[in-house]
């Protein structure tokens, strides 16, 4: 929060709700004490808080109806709070709050009071509401400091510069955070309507953007870009799938389809050669085929040693004559010797 924003009326009364500061003023008096007696001490917290509260909003903003619906909202949201901090003792315990607020209404706000109401409203939808509420309270402050001295009404001058950027800074926040808005024929769904200039439904009308020229203020005409209704942003979401929709895969038959690493490649491929093995050593041992192999191995082995043994015997008788017709073998053949 910038510095302006700090000092704000409306900042400045939601600051002090939130603030703890003097509440043991409150807790000690004999109104309090004599309704609060035998509560819980974090019902007596609840409670001193409140009166707090409520005294700094008759002193004052006596008869303002938005800081009577805060303080609503605020004990509505401290009740909640407190239903589950004491889930069993809540009912009894709220009563000393309800018990509290009409003795100090009929006693020391007499006719001074903030009306007590029930809406039919979650506190989510009410917070969105307060929150757009707050804005607008805001948003019309700051354009008053602007116009408050007509000859200094410029974009340099320090008021008029704190509202632009006030409102373009929420105008993106707004935007941001609601990607669309409950459709509603009047245009006054609770959560987006205050008023007709503080509005959801129209953007430019709440969000203004500013021309600071001669001396006054002038908003430019449909600048804001519009939060689309839910209907149709489902319906756009709907052609953006249709149209984003992914084309089939095609793979390129030149191309390997395999993206697998090369460990994983040289894992199969002995993986595949132990089976071929095991095949093999099956086949071989445990079938005919095997027998038929095992035939043809002897008989080929008992064929080479004949050729071998008559081999020898000619080497024996015939070396010398070897040796005159192949010289150029030489080195062969005496190596063939030595072994």
């Amino acid at each position: 929060m910038d510095e302006y924003e700090k000092d704000l009326p409306t900042n400045k009364f939601i600051n002090e709700f939130q603030s703890t500061n003097r509440l043991q003023e409150y807790a000690v008096g004999n109104l309090f004490s004599h309704i609060m007696e035998t509560a819980e001490p974090g019902t007596k917290y609840v409670g001193a808080w409140f009166y707090k509260n409520y005294d700094y909003l008759r002193v004052r903003f006596n008869n303002n109806k938005n800081r009577c619906n805060d303080l609503n909202y605020w004990l509505d949201l401290k009740k909640d709070a407190h239903e589950k901090l004491f889930p069993d003792k809540h009912k009894t315990q709220w009563d000393f709050i309800n018990r509290l607020r009409i003795k100090i209404e009929s006693d020391k706000f007499s006719g001074k009071g903030c009306e007590k109401y029930t809406l039919t409203y979650t506190l989510a939808d009410r917070g969105k509401h307060n929150e757009l509420s707050i804005y607008c309270e805001n948003r019309d402050h700051l354009r008053m400091l602007c116009e408050q001295y007509k000859d200094s009404i410029s974009a340099n001058n320090e008021n008029c510069l704190n509202l632009s950027n006030y409102v373009n800074k929420n105008y993106k926040n707004f935007f941001e955070k609601y990607k669309c808005l409950e459709d509603n024929p009047y245009k006054n769904d609770y959560r987006y309507y205050v008023t007709n200039d503080c509005t959801l439904y129209n953007m430019t009308k709440t969000f203004p953007e500013y021309n600071f020229e001669n001396k006054e203020i002038s908003e430019k005409p449909n600048a804001r870009k519009a939060i689309v209704l839910c209907s149709e942003y489902e319906k756009l979401l709907s052609c953006h799938n249709k149209e984003d929709k992914p084309e089939p895969l095609i793979i390129n038959p030149t191309e390997s389809s395999c993206s697998c690493p090369p460990t994983q490649n040289i894992l199969y491929g002995f993986l595949v050669f132990l089976g071929m093995i095991s095949a093999f050593f099956f086949l071989y041992n445990f079938t005919s085929l095997g027998s038929w192999l095992r035939g043809h191995i002897m008989k080929n082995q008992v064929e080479r040693r004949d050729i071998d043994e008559h081999a020898s015997y000619n080497l024996t008788n015939d070396i010398s004559d070897i040796i005159t017709t192949n010289t150029e073998n030489n080195g062969y053949f005496l190596a063939y010797e030595a072994s």
